[in-house]
């Protein structure tokens, strides 16, 4: 069970996700918590407060969720053998199809998205980690892992940044085209799969291997 500091950050989450941060006020997460407004600065100094806080517990749930998947800078010795699902196109495919359903289907990774989507076009600070989180820290990382897989020989040459911007798009605008019980997460998974096999038919050099024999 939530204590009060925990329900305070956890509806005014759903609310930020649903109004924008803007149009909540600190009276509006009060009556979702059914406290007195003034109750809350008994936890918070304020609603920028809140939104603070918000921010670090995503910080510290993405660190543990992407932990899993090895960065190419921290790595040491072979980074096929130390990321098993690079070892194949069908590990590959199922580190992505099991990655994007468990984020999508996490409540707390969906509404802070929904939060900073809605709100980034009114505040530049919100914009700013918008960008970092979602764009430019994904875009980063996977530019870091291609760059290597073109430098040891398992992708073709070509440029990094733009493989990265390739293979992250698609999945960008499914996250915000994604509906919860509305978006159908069978086709979602569908079309992932049809992106990451394109993908690695345009940039892996064993797949080119595999259609040069057949």
């Amino acid at each position: 069970m939530m204590n009060t500091k925990e329900r305070i950050a956890c509806e005014a989450l759903t609310l930020f996700s649903s109004k924008g941060y803007s149009a909540v006020s600190v009276r509006d997460i009060a009556r979702a918590v059914g406290i007195k407004e003034s109750s809350i600065y008994n936890h918070y100094k304020g609603k920028q407060a809140i939104f603070d806080e918000l921010v670090e517990t995503y910080d510290a749930r993405a660190d543990a969720f992407f932990g899993q998947f090895a960065s190419p800078e921290h790595l040491e010795g072979n980074v096929i053998e130390n990321m098993a699902y690079m070892k194949t196109l069908d590990g590959l495919v199922d580190m992505v199809l099991v990655s994007v359903e468990q984020y999508l289907c996490d409540d707390y990774f969906f509404k802070f998205f929904r939060m900073l989507s809605i709100e980034r076009f009114n505040n530049e600070k919100v914009q700013a980690i918008y960008q970092k989180m979602f764009i430019d820290g994904a875009l980063d990382y996977q530019a870091q892992l291609f760059a290597w897989m073109i430098d040891n020989g398992y992708f073709v040459r070509a440029d990094p940044q733009m493989a990265a911007m390739q293979f992250h798009g698609p999945i960008y605008m499914i996250f915000n085209q994604f509906e919860p019980g509305v978006t159908d997460m069978k086709a979602v998974m569908q079309t992932l799969e049809r992106h990451v096999r394109q993908f690695a038919a345009l940039y892996d050099v064993r797949e080119k291997s595999h259609e040069a024999e057949s």
